[in-house]
C-alpha cells in the first residue's frame, strides 16, 4: 500500500517544483508591479498543488482504451513447461501491465523504480516524513513546557483595541522577540524586558496583523506540507521564502498607514528588540525580528514602500489564478498519463478485498498475491524451496484416501516460471497436473499467480476459494467487459520454440495414448525408430514426474539433451529396444530446425 502512495506524490511533487520555478522566473517582473502580499500567498498555491493530487482523464479513441499482447507473443517469453531441478538457474521475465500506448522515458522509469522497489521507497518516505514531523512537534510540545514553566500571565488591556477575539498574554524571558503562537488558543509572549507605549504599540499592531492573516495556520500548514515532501529541496526554499516574506508584508501592512516618525518608531523598536541577542526563528510561531539580512530586505522594503492600485491588485488575482490553475490542470494530466489504465477489485466471501500486495495484468491475465490470499483462507503452511518450487497444504476435516493410503491434508505446488502446476484432488481430468494459463512470476519478492490457479483449487474438492471473483474497471471507474482473460493458449508451434515446450507437449500426448500426435513432436527417422502404433517404448501410457535440466557440455547449441522420469501407468509388453518396462527415466535429445523449433531426434537410456 506504501507504494502506491509515492506515485501521485511524485506527480504532485513534480508540479509543485514547476509552478516554484515559474514564480521564481517571473519574480523579477513581478517584484516590481505586485505588492509583497501577492508573493507571500503565492506560495499557497504552490502547497495545495503539493499536496491535492488530482486528474483529469484524456479520452481515448473508441475501442482502443486496453492493449494486450497478443497469444503467439508467448515466443518472446521464456516459458518452462514442466519442472526442472534444484540446479537449473531460472530466466523470469515480468512483464509489465498494458499501456494504452508506449509511456514517455520518465514515466517508464518510475514504473521500472516502482515496480522493483516501490514497497522500500514507500517505507522510506513514510519513515521520513513522520521522523520530520515527530521532530517539530517534540520541538513546539518542549516549547510550551517551557513557557508553562517560566512565563508569567499579564494583563494586557490594550490588546482588545487590535482584536475582539480572546488572547492570552504572557511574559518570557527566554526570548528578547515577542512572538505568537496557538491556533484554537491564541498567545502573545512578550520579551522580559520594559517597554514602552509607542513599543507596545508597535509590538500589537504587527502581531495582530499576522493573527488577523492566520499567518500561523499558514505557516503550521508549509510545514506538514514540508514533512510530506521532505525528499524534495523545493519545499524547502519554499517554506523559507514563506517565512521572510510574511515577514515582510507583515511590516508593509503595518507602516501602510503611517506617517515618516511613526514608521521610524516602528523600525527602532525592532531594532530594540535585537539587543537580547535571542533572535532565532521559532517554528509555528510568528515573530517579529530575524536575522540581520532578513531585517535588511525589511527596512528597504518599507522605505521604497509603494501603494498598489486596484487595477494592479485585480491583475495580480488574475495571474495567480492563471498559475495555480495551469499547474493544476498539468498536474492533473500528468496523474492520468502515470495512472494504470485500469483498476481490479476483489471479492471474496462477499467482501471487498484491499490487499496489501496489488493484483496487476499481464501476460493476458489477471495476477493475484499467493500467500496472502492463501493466508485469508487460513491456509499457513507453505513451503519454498531454492528452485522456486512453492508448496502448499490444505488441511481436510475429513480423511483423504489417496493411493491406499489416509491423509488429512491436500497437497498443491506451483513453481515459478511452470504453467503446470499439481493440484490434489482436481476433477477436472484423470491427472491432478493442469496447465495453467501463465506461468507463476516473482514481483518485489512476492509469488504472483494467475488467478485460473484459485479457480482450479476451487473446482478441485479442497472445499477452499469458491467465492473468489475480480471485477477489472477501467480509468473512468466503468466495468471493463472487454478485459475479460478468455484467452488462448500460446500455439504448439510457439511452446516448441522451447525444448521443454516440446517434451512437454509430448508427454501430455503420452499420457492419453495419443501416439500419433507423439509423432508430430520428433524428426521423422525419430517417429518411425521409436514410437510405435499403440505403445512406445513398451508403455502404452505414462505420466511425467519431472524433467532434467539441459545437457550441454557435449552437445552443440542447437542439440540439447533433457532427461525425463516418469510414472509409467500401462504397459504393454517389452520392446526390443532394450529399454524394457522396468526404466523409469530415459534421455531426448533435441534437435533446433531451421524454423526454430525443437523436435525430439533421439531417445537413449543414458
Amino acid at each position: 500500500m506504501l507504494g502506491e502512495i509515492l506515485r501521485p506524490l511524485a506527480v504532485t511533487s513534480l508540479a509543485g517544483s514547476a509552478l516554484t520555478a515559474i514564480i521564481v522566473l517571473c519574480k523579477p517582473f513581478t517584484k516590481r508591479i505586485f505588492g509583497y502580499a501577492w508573493h507571500y500567498y503565492i506560495w499557497l498555491a504552490v502547497l495545495l498543488v503539493m499536496l491535492l493530487p488530482v486528474r483529469f482523464h484524456i479520452p481515448q479513441n473508441a475501442g482502443n482504451n486496453i492493449v494486450y499482447p497478443a497469444a503467439d507473443q508467448a515466443q518472446n517469453q521464456r516459458t518452462q513447461v514442466f519442472p526442472q531441478p534444484a540446479d537449473m538457474q531460472w530466466e523470469i521475465t515480468d512483464h509489465p501491465s498494458p499501456q494504452t500506448s508506449e509511456p514517455s522515458g520518465a514515466i517508464r522509469l518510475w514504473q521500472l523504480v516502482y515496480g522493483n522497489m516501490g514497497g522500500t521507497l514507500g517505507f522510506i518516505w513514510l519513515t521520513g516524513a513522520c521522523g520530520m514531523l515527530f521532530v517539530y512537534i517534540v520541538g513546539y510540545l518542549r516549547l510550551l513546557a517551557k513557557l508553562r514553566r517560566n512565563s508569567v500571565a499579564v494583563s494586557c488591556p490594550e490588546i482588545k483595541e487590535y482584536s475582539g477575539k480572546k488572547i492570552s498574554v504572557r511574559v518570557y524571558g527566554g526570548s528578547s522577540s515577542p512572538f505568537m503562537l496557538g491556533i484554537f488558543r491564541p498567545t502573545l509572549i512578550l520579551p522580559n524586558k520594559e517597554l514602552n507605549h509607542e513599543q507596545l504599540r508597535n509590538i500589537l499592531l504587527h502581531e495582530m496583523t499576522h493573527f488577523g492573516r492566520k499567518d500561523i495556520l499558514y505557516k503550521w500548514f508549509a510545514v506538514f506540507v514540508k514533512c510530506v515532501h521532505w525528499f524534495n529541496p523545493v519545499i524547502y526554499y519554499v517554506v523559507r521564502q514563506i517565512n521572510t516574506e510574511c515577514e515582510i508584508s507583515c511590516d508593509l501592512a503595518v507602516v501602510g498607514q503611517m506617517n515618516e516618525d511613526e514608521q521610524m518608531g516602528y523600525v527602532s523598536t525592532i531594532l530594540s528588540l535585537l539587543s537580547g541577542n535571542k533572535t532565532k526563528a521559532i517554528p509555528f510561531t510568528t515573530g517579529m525580528t530575524g536575522n540581520k539580512k532578513v531585517l535588511k530586505r525589511r527596512f528597504e522594503e518599507m522605505k521604497n514602500k509603494r501603494n498598489v492600485s486596484k487595477i494592479v491588485s485585480a491583475l495580480s488575482a488574475a495571474l495567480a489564478a492563471v498559475l495555480l490553475t495551469t499547474t493544476v490542470f498539468a498536474s492533473g494530466v500528468l496523474s492520468d498519463i502515470a495512472a494504470d489504465d485500469y483498476t481490479i477489485k476483489i471479492d471474496f466471501k462477499g467482501k471487498r478485498l484491499e490487499l496489501a500486495n496489488k493484483p496487476f495484468i499481464a501476460n493476458n491475465t489477471v495476477y493475484m498475491p499467493l500467500r496472502e490470499l492463501l493466508n485469508m483462507e487460513g491456509i499457513t503452511d507453505i513451503t519454498y524451496t531454492d528452485n522456486g518450487y512453492v508448496t502448499f497444504l490444505i488441511y481436510s476435516e475429513t480423511p483423504i484416501v489417496y493411493r491406499g493410503l489416509e491423509y488429512d491434508f491436500w497437497v498443491n505446488r506451483v513453481q515459478i516460471g511452470n504453467v503446470c502446476a499439481y493440484i490434489a484432488g482436481h476433477s477436472g481430468g484423470t491427472t491432478e497436473n493442469i496447465e495453467l494459463r501463465c506461468a507463476p512470476i516473482l514481483k518485489n519478492d512476492v509469488t504472483y499467480v494467475p488467478y485460473d490457479l484459485f479457480a482450479e483449487i476451487a473446482m478441485s474438492g479442497q472445499g477452499v476459494f469458491r467465492s473468489l471473483a475480480y471485477t477489472v474497471y477501467d480509468k473512468n471507474g466503468n466495468e471493463a467487459k472487454e478485459m475479460e482473460m478468455d484467452v488462448t493458449r500460446p500455439s504448439e508451434d510457439v511452446l516448441m520454440l522451447d525444448p521443454y515446450g516440446t517434451a512437454g507437449l509430448l508427454f501430455r500426448a503420452l499420457y492419453k495414448s495419443d501416439f500419433e500426435t507423439m509423432k508430430r513432436y520428433c524428426t521423422e527417422s525419430c517417429a518411425e525408430k521409436f514410437i510405435g502404433v499403440s505403445d512406445v517404448f513398451g508403455m502404452k501410457s505414462a505420466q511425467l514426474y519431472s524433467l532434467s535440466g539441459l545437457r550441454t557440455d557435449t552437445i552443440t547449441p542447437d542439440r540439447v539433451k533433457i532427461g525425463a522420469w516418469l510414472y509409467r501407468k500401462e504397459l504393454s509388453e517389452a520392446s526390443a529396444n532394450g529399454i524394457g518396462k522396468d526404466a523409469d527415466t530415459f534421455y531426448m535429445i533435441m534437435q533446433k530446425q531451421p524454423d526454430g523449433r525443437y523436435l525430439i531426434d533421439e531417445f537413449t537410456a543414458e
